[in-house]
């Protein structure tokens, strides 16, 4: 979403790739309010980040929900969105930017699955 600044997406990468170093197959999904494009992840963004409008998380779910091989979801946002009510078919993670929603907000206390607040010198 355009509230997510270059900082945070530098600080989502880097989580990425630590998850990347142990060989795990991720696909990238850029997002705002909808799905600007996908990619294999191999060990660095590809090009430029897409999307910056605002953000909605039902096409992602959508997306996630249709991915038979995949095992997982982790959502990088800042939670400055509307809630998402679709039932979800994988476990999802949502790790919210340093500068993201308080872990006391009602937007991060009702996102379906575990969710973790990036510390600011992630």
């Amino acid at each position: 979403s355009g509230s997510v600044d270059a900082e945070d997406l530098a600080a989502f990468f880097r989580e990425l790739f630590a998850i990347w170093r142990t060989g795990a197959q991720i696909t990238v999904v850029e997002f705002d309010a909808e799905i600007q494009r996908t990619y294999s992840f191999r060990g660095r963004p590809d090009s430029k980040v897409r999307g910056g409008g605002g953000t909605s998380f039902l096409p992602l779910l959508r997306f996630a929900n249709r991915q038979a091989t995949a095992g997982g979801l982790i959502v990088f946002t800042d939670g400055f969105a509307p809630t998402p009510l679709l039932p979800l078919r994988l476990p999802v993670l949502w790790v919210i930017s340093a500068r993201g929603v308080a872990k006391d907000s009602p937007l991060f206390r009702n996102l379906p699955g575990r969710k973790v607040k990036m510390n600011p010198s992630a």
